[in-house]
């Protein structure tokens, strides 16, 4: 190994519409967490609220699954599974804005965020920018 070779700044990405995926991949695990930290304050400890914690954690993860989904298939189905796990998150954010689980303020930062984020998935779907 050279000394070029470790002080070579390139990543080596060849690809922006693969990245743009990994980026959308990784976003949604993000928003999956945000979710699985609102399930997780909004429990108070009792046996009766861990049983309907369970499928709320359990779904806090389908967006993470959509997201690597997204990126590891070919590309026109890749973006449109993260169109809709974008949309699908949008709306399960919706109603937990709706049961007080997440605060109102909240739809005020995910509305614009995620019309940005699906007009530029489309946009580079459909015209393979």
């Amino acid at each position: 190994m050279t000394f070029e070779t470790v002080t070579d700044t390139s990543i080596g990405v060849y690809n922006s519409r693969f990245v743009l995926r990994a980026y959308g991949a990784v976003i949604l695990s993000f928003l999956g967490g945000i979710q699985w930290g609102m399930a997780i304050r909004n429990s108070d400890g009792n046996a009766r609220t861990r049983q309907g914690l369970a499928p709320i954690l359990t779904l806090s993860i389908i967006p993470s699954l959509i997201g690597w989904a997204g990126l590891l298939v070919e590309e026109p189905l890749g973006f449109g599974l993260l169109i809709i796990g974008f949309a699908l998150v949008l709306i399960s954010d919706v109603r937990a804005v709706n049961k007080g689980i997440a605060p109102r303020w909240y739809l005020r930062l995910r509305y614009p965020l995620t019309a940005i984020v699906i007009s530029c998935l489309t946009i580079t779907a459909i015209y393979k920018i």
